[in-house]
């Protein structure tokens, strides 16, 4: 809900350049700080996959879960900005253009390096996964394998045998 009253007076302040331009380069400074937590949460969370810590890693991921949603909150308080921006863009002078250019692209590659670190932890999870899997499905043949010479069963007396009385 306060997101909708921000969005609303960023539509009515879009006008003038002045407040919008601060507006937009605020909100791009804090995403660019948020992101850039991530990207180092992101390195302690490889570290964290590699060593097998899971509980460090579960522990991590809360962390990660509520600066991802303070993202989520920037991305939608700046939607008036993206819904706008080839008539915002044109309002600005030639040296702001550049330094709002810049910001995005900046932010682009910070996304971008947090999403690639992100596809790498997520298939070495998936190894790890696939490896305890045959780990397990090992173990389990292997009890397969003691109980079928191992079976206290009193039916399973054999039947024919030479026995001397």
């Amino acid at each position: 809900m306060t997101s909708m009253k921000n969005n609303e007076k960023t539509l009515d302040a879009l006008g003038n350049v002045h407040i919008w331009l601060g507006r937009l380069t605020r909100l791009m400074d804090d995403q660019q700080q948020l992101l850039q937590r991530l990207d180092a949460i992101g390195e302690k969370q490889s570290a964290l996959i590699e060593a097998v810590d899971t509980q460090g890693l579960l522990t991590l991921l809360g962390e990660r879960q509520v600066l991802i949603e303070k993202v989520l909150e920037i991305q939608e308080e700046l939607d008036p900005f993206r819904q706008r921006w080839d008539e915002l863009n044109q309002s600005l002078k030639a040296d702001q253009q550049e330094a709002v250019a810049k910001q995005i692209d900046d932010l682009g590659e910070l996304m971008k390096r947090v999403c690639q670190r992100d596809e790498h932890d997520s298939m070495l999870l998936s190894k790890q996964r696939d490896h305890l899997a045959d780990q397990l499905t090992g173990v389990s043949r292997g009890r397969s394998a003691l109980s079928a010479y191992h079976n206290p069963d009193k039916h399973n007396i054999p039947r024919y045998q030479d026995r001397e009385c």
